[in-house]
């Protein structure tokens, strides 16, 4: 499943970064944003998904880790702007730029370290301090000498939507599987609070914080603080978990059987949710509060029938079952990547230059690369990893 939201993730991003501008309108360009527009909720649900099936037996869960994860992925995605403003924004030229992003990451790396460790139960003091220093003073220093970067540098992307949601989830994934009503209610709140949130964001809050709640148009020609805030995304997480939970309850076999009944029950949500139809226009158009709840149901139920569809490729000898599987095991790093070849300078060439069928042709193209990309990930990612020392090793200080 998580593999199809790859393969729909580079659908959108491509046809976003490669196609004519002139040619993104009409039905074709319809067709791109609704296959690539699955991509965010998928990844978003199954961030609750996995977090169910994690949830040991009597619903134990390791906070600790689950809440370093959350925020390691977190740092991640503010990585992920300072290198696409050093590279893709040839940052790299000029000395100021330089000197600003150092710190940044420095910080951000003493960050990932010092949060791997806490969540493992290491000695973490060292580098969060270390990130605490170095972080603020990168920022203070974007502010100064290139404030225009500011917003890029501290926007709000899916991998801090997906980070913070499993931040804030992971201490509830026990009450979940006591409650799971509770927690389907919690994701629908979310949803319904999204126009509230919407409407007076950012308020006084700074930007940088208001865009984790909600989104708001910044106005012509400039780029947004944010584009995942948690309202609406975060009542992704809240059904996945919940979901998750269901599955591991079930074991493989009746999971499997689930699976496909949840994919019927999805599209019936999807169809009495689709905006493209009479009812469903009409009622909304009578009560634009419903407008994203509703929004926020069509994409769950899709995002059941993708479910039932991997359900299918999963199947022994199904072809494509193995290149999904690979995408789905190295997703984080096929994200990081293809953006480069998307938006970035390793596909500059490609950028508003592609028809149609240009695009296709790249797309499969650079899909079947991110499979090979994802298998060779697999395979040395064990070999990268450093092993946490054992526990004797750990100096302990005398009570």
């Amino acid at each position: 499943m998580r593999g199809l939201a790859v393969l729909f993730m580079i659908w959108m991003h491509t046809g976003d970064g490669w196609l004519q501008p002139a040619l993104k309108q009409g039905q074709g360009w319809e067709l791109v944003r609704a296959f690539g527009g699955l991509a965010a909720p998928l990844f978003l649900l199954l961030t609750g998904v996995s977090l169910g099936l994690a949830t040991g037996g009597g619903g134990r869960v390791d906070v600790r880790a689950g809440i370093a994860r959350g925020l390691r992925i977190v740092v991640l995605g503010y990585l992920l702007r300072v290198q696409m403003w050093m590279l893709d924004g040839r940052g790299y030229a000029f000395a100021d730029h330089w000197g600003a992003a150092l710190p940044l990451l420095v910080g951000y790396g003493a960050a990932y370290v010092g949060l791997g460790r806490w969540g493992e139960g290491r000695p973490w003091r060292g580098p969060l301090l270390l990130a605490c220093a170095s972080t603020p003073l990168g920022i203070w220093l974007v502010s100064i000498w290139i404030p225009q970067r500011l917003t890029g540098v501290l926007r709000v992307d899916v991998l801090q939507a997906i980070g913070v949601s499993l931040a804030l989830l992971a201490p509830l994934a026990s009450f979940a599987r006591r409650r799971p009503a509770a927690i389907l209610a919690l994701g629908a709140l979310v949803a319904a609070l999204t126009p509230w949130f919407r409407s007076w964001v950012p308020g006084p809050l700074p930007e940088p914080v208001a865009a984790y709640l909600g989104y708001w148009y910044p106005g012509p020609g400039l780029a947004p603080a944010g584009m995942f805030p948690l309202f609406p995304w975060l009542a992704y997480p809240c059904f996945g978990l919940v979901l998750g939970q269901h599955w591991r309850r079930l074991g493989a076999a009746a999971a499997t059987e689930s699976a496909i009944a949840l994919c019927a029950l999805g599209a019936l949500l999807a169809l009495a949710s689709c905006e493209a139809f009479r009812p469903a226009r009409e009622l909304l158009r009578a009560w634009p509060d419903l407008v994203q709840p509703a929004r926020v149901a069509y994409r769950v139920g899709v995002c059941l029938v993708v479910g039932g569809l991997a359900v299918l490729l999963s199947r022994p000898r199904t072809p494509g079952r193995v290149p999904l599987g690979w995408l789905g095991r190295a997703s984080l790093m096929v994200y990081w990547v293809h953006l480069e070849f998307a938006f970035g300078m390793l596909g500059r060439p490609l950028i508003r230059q592609l028809d149609f069928r240009g695009w296709a042709l790249a797309w499969g193209g650079l899909s079947v690369a991110m499979v090979g990309l994802s298998w060779l990930w697999i395979r040395l990612r064990p070999r990268l990893r450093v092993a946490p020392p054992k526990a004797a090793d750990i100096p302990v200080k005398a009570a």
